[in-house]
């Protein structure tokens, strides 16, 4: 076979340039210390890694939920402490002003003082978070969750919509707590039963509020605790039947349908009291009672008892409050114990993709280094070897 001159000079050139070109990649290889420049040098590991990639995008999606749940957790705990500080500053009020030697206006002046804690609850109920939005309005996040009603009470403009965010591929927590569950829903009275003296008593009887002695065998129900005489009454229930009866002595306990009550002072004939199921009741409504309660002027006996009453009946619904703003508070606590430990989770697997990314396409360099080298002596090689065939040829002989 007769091989031409140019030939041999373009095959000894394409040698040349292949290993410069092979050089240049190993080069970069070196330099960028990545083995994948390209999908082309490797697809299957391209693919793998860019698999991998995704799920790195993902976690990166779920630690930025995850700080953005403990945002508005620690806001809504924080709003919660400062909201069970409220309420145990007004209980420390009631205990104090459940004195029978305090004047009208030394009454007066804690009234005034419960009626600004009212405002602070208010306004803590309506607190936004750093984008605006309102903690306690469920989804109507831009809605003022409470508002004072004209007429009376208070409006709860929100809805129970609890708003959640996911922090793992398999798990999302809740961020919020709708206002109705916080401020709203809360059971007056015992949590059982809720008691209350007639507006037109005339003696000086208190009822307390009373204690659940058998759970099974109360019935739900409105009772009135009637006195026929000062020393004598009969309880009926919401329909009129009689439920029990009995003879009155300055504190003693009626007991019906597994629950008991204590009635203490002198109650006159024709007095009443009452005693029905638990409702739902606001603390804002809990409040405004209390301060109303205590703006009663006492001038006689029944007067103070009215006041007592109030006294009594705001004790225990400020328990009630309290109770669940430490239910809320726990409920919190363990949602933020969760997001931590999904982080420290995220923060393991995170590692674990890393390094995984690291051994699909980072280059040994130590090979690469010899590589390089070995191509590089190839290259130099393949260019003396052309030089010698330059010489090759029949003009340098005429």
């Amino acid at each position: 076979m007769r091989i031409s001159t140019s030939q041999l000079f373009s095959q000894g050139l394409d040698v040349i340039l292949d290993q410069q070109a092979t050089v240049a990649r190993t080069q970069l290889e070196v330099a960028t210390g990545k083995r994948i420049q390209h999908p082309s040098d490797d697809p299957a590991a391209a693919t793998r890694a860019l698999g991998v990639r995704d799920v790195l995008s993902e976690m990166k999606q779920f630690a930025a939920n995850i700080e953005t749940a403990r945002s508005y957790l620690s806001i809504e705990e924080a709003v919660l402490t400062n909201t069970g500080d409220v309420l145990q500053r007004v209980r420390e009020l009631a205990v104090r002003a459940n004195n029978g030697t305090l004047s009208n206006e030394e009454r007066l002046a804690i009234a005034a003082e419960i009626e600004e804690r009212g405002k602070e609850l208010l306004g803590l109920a309506n607190t936004r978070a750093s984008n605006g939005e309102y903690l306690f309005s469920g989804f109507q996040s831009r809605t003022r969750p409470f508002t004072p009603n004209v007429a009376a009470g208070f409006d709860y403009n929100g809805d129970e919509g609890q708003r959640f965010l996911r922090i793992s591929a398999s798990l999302q927590i809740p961020v919020s707590d709708s206002g109705a569950e916080v401020f709203r829903d809360i059971r007056n009275g015992n949590g059982t039963f809720a008691v209350n003296a007639s507006p037109g008593n005339t003696g000086s009887g208190v009822i307390d509020n009373g204690s659940v002695t058998n759970p099974n065998l109360w019935v739900a129900d409105t009772y009135a605790i009637n006195f026929v005489a000062a020393n004598a009454f009969e309880v009926r229930d919401g329909g009129g039947a009689l439920v029990t009866s009995g003879a009155y002595t300055d504190d003693s306990t009626v007991s019906f349908n597994g629950i008991e009550v204590r009635i203490s002072g002198a109650p006159a004939a024709g007095d009443s009291f009452v005693v029905e199921s638990s409702r739902n009741q606001d603390v804002f409504t809990t409040v405004a009672d209390f301060v109303a309660a205590l703006n009663v002027s006492v001038t006689d006996g029944a007067s103070q008892a009215a006041v007592n009453q109030g006294v009594n009946n705001a004790l225990a619904n400020l328990d009630q409050a309290l109770n669940n703003v430490l239910e809320v508070r726990s409920r919190i606590g363990a949602r933020m114990n969760i997001a931590d430990d999904e982080a420290r989770a995220n923060t393991g697997i995170d590692t674990q993709l890393q390094q995984t990314i690291s051994e699909i396409e980072n280059v040994d360099l130590a090979e690469a280094v010899s590589r390089l080298n070995r191509q590089l002596f190839a290259l130099e090689a393949a260019q003396q070897t052309f030089a010698t065939i330059q010489n090759l040829s029949l003009f340098r002989f005429l």
